[in-house]
């Protein structure tokens, strides 16, 4: 079939003098199939894990000012990612992702093309991805590239007023941040039935009060005295609305305040545990109860545990990922397995109020319902461990729930309201209070019910919120937002997860989770650099005091389809690094060791290594034989590095919808679960068959002796890089 054809049929007739009819380079297609059929339909059929096709060059005519709106119509029976790129660029930087939903007629799709700053008059073709898997089928018709519609229009212009609306909350967190307030909050002790505030006012302060921030209420702006407002600043001052305010002495000098803990809130018991309390002066201008703030808020500090039993630590370094009960449970044994991983989906475990059956929880004087299957298999895969002494962190992943949160669908609440549509799992919502009340309850069943001495249940000991947050658009959506804004809704879910924990384990740690790479990311648009979230929560800690985290990196190789890591040419021995992966893995080691990182600046912090894994592309012996010769390398590496505590590999059995990898220490389910030569390895790793099982991989990466591929050079400071 000729172009003409194409263009006319296939992509439809052009219904605007502007619209760009797109044409696809057949010459220039990749992983799929494309037929025509008699009445112009493009049929596409994936054939690997990397499908796309390329439009033939734009015309001269093309204005990305004017004709900015890719537009067609297309079905599909499974929903799938599609990602655009802007070529001549091909590169990740500036592409734009989004998702086709399953739809069995024929759906219109379009996307505004000038969310990326890559879109501009210097592009020549199109490039359009379907996902990552092989065997996926789609229909597309009209392929446009347009300009916008007047509702679009109108769209595109409430976007622009959100972005400038996101800068100015990004500008207001960074100068929160950055202030040098006046007065200060030093401590907020929390017992049983009352809350102690401590803290210092600077001057003789009129009209000064002690103010309750709720965990969803957001806090910025620099303090400016507005009497006279025109000398210090032509803008008026932030002013901020709080519910309950307590008055202060009108004097110079230390301060302690004692109020109760719990206030009737609707239906339920507040418990003021989870506020942040912060200083304002009141405002006597305006109409309310508006403040302006003298003081960073500050958090509670965590208060005494249900249950002060000794803090537990790995026997080794030796860990495993995902524990499940249709997990070869034997390897935890055979492999002497000493920590490990559980995926925890809140939105399972929260059922409508008095579903029968149902596990009835009271807290705060309302009651709430539990899924009883799903926590009857927590409670199994759990005492497995705990029976063993598996030291293990809860994974905490929240789905997406575009339904929404009601009485019919409580677990709607906790998914953050701007999750994007592309991403798999969603940060909490601790934006609403609706959100707030469920995600803490959730937590507060799972640590109550897994905290306990008797391990009747089984244990968990620490937990792990999210998964991979710079890659947030994926793993923890809450929309495409700054870092600023981002880290103050997560530091708000690991805060509400922290105090919730520490009710019951005095030892309980939250943990900050991140992929490989460190300062770069491949989606400026979108993700953010793991180093310049940890700086930025370094700062959060320091304005509203700090609490134990810690880190759960995953250091795969740079390619995670290359076991090789020792060939990581973007992993350097510098805090600049782009990649943190094993071949530098004395990077992270050294960070977490600088003063400046420590909780309360005088205990270190701690990292797990908490999901790597190495890939054999096939199960040749070549293919093997690098694997296992990856992992005998990484461990060489972290083995002496005392900040790192456990190494958990991922994933215990090769999984046919991992795109294409094969990074399981067994084989797949279709190969009866045959252990690789890297479990074997694994098995020998901290026994006295250790060297032994690792002599093979000297040759493989060209070394004589281990010590050869440690960094001992010291890793010079270069300073903060600020945000």
């Amino acid at each position: 079939m000729g172009l003409a054809c194409l263009s006319a049929g296939l992509w439809g007739a052009d219904k605007s003098t502007e619209a760009i009819s797109l044409i696809p380079d057949l010459s220039q297609i990749h992983d799929l199939i494309i037929t025509i059929d008699s009445e112009g339909v493009c049929q596409i059929q994936t054939t690997g894990t990397d499908p796309y096709l390329l439009t033939l060059p734009l015309p001269e005519t093309f204005d990305p000012q004017k004709q900015f709106m890719l537009s067609f119509d297309y079905i599909t029976e499974e929903a799938m990612a599609l990602q655009v790129f802007f070529a001549p660029s091909l590169t990740e930087t500036g592409s734009l992702q989004s998702s086709l939903s399953a739809c069995k007629e024929w759906t219109c799709f379009s996307v505004n093309l000038t969310e990326s700053r890559f879109f501009t008059a210097g592009v020549r073709n199109l490039r359009l991805d379907f996902g990552q898997t092989a065997g996926r089928a789609l229909q597309i018709r009209n392929l446009f590239l347009r300009p916008p519609t007047p509702q679009e229009k109108r769209i595109a212009q409430e976007h622009a007023i959100e972005n400038q609306a996101k800068q100015l909350l990004e500008s207001g967190i960074r100068a929160y941040l950055k202030n040098d307030y006046p007065c200060q909050i030093h401590r907020v002790a929390v017992d049983a039935n009352s809350i102690q505030i401590r803290g210092n006012l600077s001057a003789d302060w009129d009209q000064v009060y002690l103010c309750q921030a709720l965990p969803d209420q957001i806090l910025f702006g620099p303090f400016m005295d507005p009497q006279p407002r025109s000398v210090l600043s032509p803008n008026p001052p932030i002013l901020h609305e709080f519910r309950f305010a307590h008055t202060l002495p009108e004097q110079k000098g230390n301060f302690a305040l004692k109020i109760p803990r719990f206030i009737r809130s609707g239906s339920i018991q507040q418990d003021r545990l989870f506020s942040r309390w912060v200083i304002g002066r009141k405002d006597t201008r305006y109409r309310g109860n508006r403040y302006q703030l003298l003081s960073h808020a500050r958090w509670s500090d965590p208060q005494a545990a249900l249950w002060n039993e000794p803090a537990e630590k790995p026997a080794s370094k030796k860990g495993i990922g995902a524990l499940g009960i249709n997990r070869p449970l034997e390897d935890l044994d055979q492999l002497g397995i000493s920590s490990a991983t559980v995926n925890i989906v809140l939105n399972e475990l929260i059922l409508p109020a008095n579903r029968i059956p149902s596990i009835p929880y009271q807290l705060n004087g309302k009651t709430y319902s539990f899924n009883p299957s799903y926590v009857e298999q927590l409670d199994q895969i759990l005492r497995e461990a705990s029976r063993r002494n598996i030291i293990t962190a809860a994974i905490i992943l929240i789905k997406k729930d575009r339904a929404g949160g009601g009485p019919g669908n409580p677990a709607g609440y906790l998914a953050h309201p701007k999750c994007e549509k592309s991403a798999i799992y969603a940060m909490a919502n601790v934006s609403q209070p609706e959100g707030i009340e469920y995600y803490q309850t959730a937590l507060d069943f799972l640590a109550n019910r897994y905290s306990r001495p008797d391990k009747q249940y089984g244990r968990i000991h620490h937990w792990i919120i999210h998964n991979e947050v710079d890659m947030g658009f994926q793993w923890t959506s809450a929309g495409q937002i700054g870092p600023l804004t981002y880290m103050d809704l997560y530091q708000k879910s690991m805060r509400i997860a922290y105090l919730t924990a520490r009710k019951y384990n005095a030892n309980a740690k939250v943990f900050i989770s991140l992929t490989h790479y460190w300062n770069w990311t491949p989606f400026p648009e979108r993700g953010y650099r793991p180093r310049q979230l940890l700086e930025i929560l370094l700062d959060q800690c320091k304005a509203e005091g700090d609490f134990q985290w810690a880190i759960a990196y995953h250091p795969y190789p740079q390619s995670l389809l290359e076991p090789k890591t020792w060939l990581d040419k973007k992993a350097n021995f510098t805090f600049e690094t782009p990649y943190i992966t094993p071949h530098n893995i004395e990077v992270l080691d050294a960070w977490v060791k600088r003063e400046y990182t420590w909780f309360e600046g005088r205990t270190q912090r701690i990292v797990w290594l908490s999901e790597q894994g190495f890939n054999s592309p096939d199960y040749s012996p070549a293919s093997l034989s690098d694997q296992a010769a990856g992992m005998a390398y990484a461990w060489k590496k972290i083995r002496p590095l005392d900040s790192i505590e456990t190494f958990i590999y991922h994933n215990w059995v090769d999984n046919e919808q991992e795109d294409g990898l094969h990074i399981g220490l067994r084989k797949l389910p279709a190969d009866n679960q045959e252990p690789k030569p890297i479990w074997y390895l694994y098995r020998d790793l901290e026994t006295p068959e250790e060297e032994a099982a690792c002599e093979f991989a000297k040759d493989l990466i060209g070394i004589d002796d281990w010590d050869q591929v440690r960094y001992t050079e010291p890793i010079l400071e270069t300073g903060r890089i600020g945000y």
